[in-house]
């Protein structure tokens, strides 16, 4: 039950960043002077000419993000409305209900009111002169400039709206579609970000502490697993041309998955739902204490825990980022890294490194330390790890074999750190003596929508910061490397300032049920690995186990 969320978690991992990875390029402006045929493909070329800038593409993320994040508040307080099955089951069939984007972002053969492609007539094709033998009347083709007059391919005139950047990317009607576009993708990002909280309810119905653990930190391969099928792919060239050209038929695929997995889920949940949260009716509602959502937030436990996920959110989601990468060629003084596929090289690295931390790191979550000194610890190791991969990025750049070759080296690593922590910080509610089961989707709904608010602020700031040079020059080319430092500079002071909120967490207990067993005192030491090797009952460090 329990793999049947994660797994729609994992395909909306996948479809998310496919839908990212085939958006393709704008569809440009033609005019007298163009020389080569234009090849369209992806989603962006049906709404745009020209990039509309940095940060105006940063803010489709931003509102996407922030969309997350009331879906994820929400979510706990569907599960007590509708019962568990039945939130998960809306969730799923959220994600199915974005198929209009595909309709809105698809020219349909020209007929797309939405989009900039129409068939070209020949009075346009005559007026492309040094490709207009290779044309063909009816052929799909982007907006014409001759002279001072705009055109759509059909011969319809239109006037180009501008920018935050000066150049012209589209008309008002495009802009509407790429609005409707984006509202319906958002749909895929609200349902598929609910899931992995949903996975929490399972995970907090289980007996044995130790099995919570391991699966609150088998919860991040739906995230890397989805990661690493969709980028692997893309370092093939041939693979990207093909997806990006046939993006329809892709996402297509794509939804009907999702809408297979909704039926299994049905009729699988619908066996074992009798064990799971239940609709709040006011019988029952009488006969039991009803999670508040609202007493809940107002706990100071749960700000500090809000705290921490919102700073681990950050860690986790910002290498994956535009902003991230270019930070990082800003401060290596480079345009460009050494290969193209040098972005999803990284990418992957980071992901993987979860292996690294799965198998080294996250072990400690099993023992009976207590947590605070272990937090510290990641905390501090991922900020020492970020500024390493900075160093490493200035000194020896990432243009050069040598100085890509160790970013990817301590990315990895850092990426072992980091994935760690996050499966740290999601077993702190099933230990912290305020918490009871039946409040568990509550929290995670909390802690994972509050961690999308906190995040989408971070990438506010960090990418104004990195846009603002070009903004006060007025010049797209200028410098970005002062933006760069100062984003590079707050991420690594969240990372360390969070330890002043972990100071004054409370204190960890072994738990059955919601009865607390036993409290977690035992301090965990630096030179204390010993926990990388007990199993359970076989050997002297078996007590440090639950």
């Amino acid at each position: 039950m329990w793999g049947l969320v994660l797994l729609g978690y994992v395909l909306f991992v996948i479809e998310w960043f496919v839908i990212d990875f085939i958006r393709g390029s704008a569809a440009s402006l033609l005019t007298e002077q163009t020389s080569a045929v234009p090849q369209y493909g992806g989603w962006f070329s049906s709404f745009f000419v020209a990039d509309a800038g940095f940060i105006p593409g940063q803010a489709t993320n931003w509102t996407i993000t922030l969309l997350r994040a009331v879906g994820s508040i929400l979510c706990g307080v569907m599960v007590v409305k509708f019962g568990y099955r039945h939130a998960v089951m809306i969730m799923m069939g959220l994600m199915c209900v974005c198929f209009p984007f595909l309709i809105i972002g698809s020219p349909l053969g020209g007929h797309n009111e939405l989009t900039l492609l129409r068939p070209a007539s020949s009075e346009v094709i005559s007026k492309l002169t040094k490709i207009s033998s290779s044309l063909q009347q009816g052929q799909l083709l982007g907006p014409v400039q001759v002279g001072s007059q705009t055109m759509l391919a059909d011969g319809t005139p239109v006037s180009l709206i501008k920018g935050i950047n000066g150049n012209e990317i589209g008309t008002s009607a495009s802009m509407t579609g790429y609005a409707f576009f984006i509202i319906f993708r958002s749909t895929i990002a609200i349902g598929g970000t609910t899931l992995i909280a949903y996975a929490q309810p399972i995970i907090a119905s289980l007996s044995s502490n130790r099995k919570k653990s391991i699966l609150s930190n088998a919860n991040f391969w739906g995230f890397n697993v989805g990661l690493v099928i969709v980028a692997a792919p893309f370092l093939i060239p041939g693979v990207g041309r093909f997806a990006t050209a046939n993006w329809v038929w892709v996402v297509t695929f794509m939804i009907l998955l999702v809408f297979a997995m909704l039926l299994v889920f049905a009729w699988f949940e619908k066996k074992v739902d009798h064990m799971l949260p239940q609709k709040q009716s006011k019988t029952n509602q009488s006969l039991s204490v009803r999670p508040s959502a609202l007493s809940i937030l107002k706990r100071k436990t749960t700000w500090k825990l809000l705290a921490i996920a919102g700073v681990g959110t950050i860690l986790l989601i910002n290498p994956l980022t535009q902003t991230w990468f270019n930070s990082l060629l800003a401060i290596s003084g480079a345009k460009k890294a050494i290969i193209p596929t040098a972005r999803p090289i990284l990418l992957i690295l980071w992901v993987m490194g979860y292996l690294l931390g799965y198998f080294l790191l996250s072990p400690f979550n099993k023992t009976i330390y207590d947590k605070k000194r272990w937090l510290h610890f990641i905390f501090t190791a991922n900020a020492v790890l970020v500024l390493l991969i900075v160093i490493f990025a200035a000194t020896l750049g990432l243009n050069t074999v040598v100085g890509f070759t160790f970013v990817g080296i301590f990315t990895f690593i850092a990426g072992g750190f980091g994935w760690s922590l996050g499966s740290s910080i999601l077993i702190l509610p099933y230990e912290y003596k305020e918490y009871k089961r039946n409040e568990v989707s509550i929290i995670f709904g909390y802690v994972w929508g509050f961690a999308y608010v906190f995040y989408s602020i971070f990438d506010i700031i960090t990418s104004v910061f990195l846009d603002a040079p070009r903004i006060a020059t007025g010049n797209t080319s200028a410098n970005i490397l002062p933006g760069a430092i100062a984003a590079i500079v707050l991420f690594v002071s969240l990372l360390l300032v969070i330890n002043w909120v972990i100071i004054y967490l409370p204190s960890s207990w072994i738990k059955n049920g919601d009865e607390c067993v036993s409290e977690m005192t035992k301090k965990w030491r630096i030179t204390q690995w010993q926990f990388l090797i007990a199993n359970k009952a076989k050997n002297r460090y078996a007590d440090l186990l639950k």
